[in-house]
């Protein structure tokens, strides 16, 4: 679960400071979801997902086609810390943003041209997942904290 906007939109600059705890169990994720629910068919824009607990990389990812075929970009640094994550979708591009610097772009023809909506959540790890299980090391509590969302539209 999570923060979910219902922004339904296409094009754009969507932007997220933002800073997550440690613990291992939790990996957050800033991401632009199909408002019609068609995924992977419509797409997927991870702006950031930080997945493991140490928070050591945030990953900018592009999820498409029917058999879900990603592309991305992994950063590492401290993710504990604040961070500025920026999308620019564009017709036919997506340009990938880490505190203001170019870090991936996406041009490959699957490019979304349908709404989404953007989402802000914590996904829940599993034994031998993209996020690791809690541990006796996870806190009882771990947080995504949010400075700011800013949205520029153009569509």
């Amino acid at each position: 679960g999570g923060l979910a906007s219902r922004f339904n939109g296409k094009y754009g600059r969507y932007e997220v400071r933002a800073k997550v705890d440690r613990g291992n169990g939790f990996g957050s994720a800033i991401l632009l979801w199909p408002t019609s629910e068609r995924w992977p068919i419509e797409g997927e824009m991870d702006i950031s997902e930080v997945p493991k607990g140490d928070r050591g990389f945030s990953g900018s990812y592009f999820h498409y086609n029917s058999n879900n075929t990603v592309v991305g970009h992994q950063e590492n640094g401290d993710f504990s810390t604040w961070h500025t994550y920026a999308l620019d979708w564009q017709p036919g591009k997506l340009t990938y943003y880490l505190d203001g610097r170019a870090v991936f772009t996406v041009n490959n023809g699957a490019v979304p041209s349908t709404n989404h909506f953007l989402a802000l959540q914590f996904d829940v790890g599993a034994k031998g997942a993209f996020i690791p299980p809690r541990d006796s090391s996870t806190p009882s509590s771990v947080t995504m904290h949010v400075d700011y969302v800013r949205v520029y539209a153009n569509n």
